[in-house]
């Protein structure tokens, strides 16, 4: 669970890097998890409630959960480069860890506040991801997308 040995900062992504049968293990039990919910709390179909929250899974694992930390790590990164000067504290905006860094303790607190910023960037990218599934099928749920999201 170290971001900077894993190369993530969090979530299930993490587990991909850590054990590729712990990432699948979490995503199937997340995936069904929230597809109860989809369906129980939104009155979906149990196929169709599944279907959404496996292409919702897959879009924010894709986009947020290894995107965002990669765009954030190679920002970073840049920015360390090109401002020599600054570069610890960009090293520990982009939770870079390594033996030596020069602010730990503010790669722990990014670290954190990244896993927020992702948890948050999932919600708003689930909820749009099955909203426009809804639309498509011209289903209406019980209670909106934002809400079981």
């Amino acid at each position: 669970m170290i971001p900077g040995a894993a190369l993530a900062n969090g979530g299930g992504p993490l587990l991909l890097y850590w054990n590729f049968f712990a990432f699948v293990f979490g995503s199937v039990l997340i995936v069904l998890i929230e597809a109860y919910v989809y369906g129980s709390k939104g009155e979906i179909s149990k196929m169709n409630a599944l279907k959404d929250s496996f292409i919702a899974n897959v879009w924010s694992t894709v986009l947020i959960g290894i995107g965002v930390p990669l765009v954030v790590a190679a920002i970073t990164g840049i920015l360390s480069e090109a401002l020599p000067s600054q570069q610890g504290y960009y090293l520990a905006i982009g939770t870079w860890l390594f033996e030596r860094v020069q602010y730990p303790e503010w790669s722990v607190a990014f670290m954190c506040f990244w896993l927020v910023v992702s948890y948050l960037l999932t919600i708003q990218l689930e909820h749009y991801v099955l909203y426009k599934r809804w639309v498509k099928r011209g289903e209406i749920a019980a209670v909106s997308a934002k809400q079981l999201c």
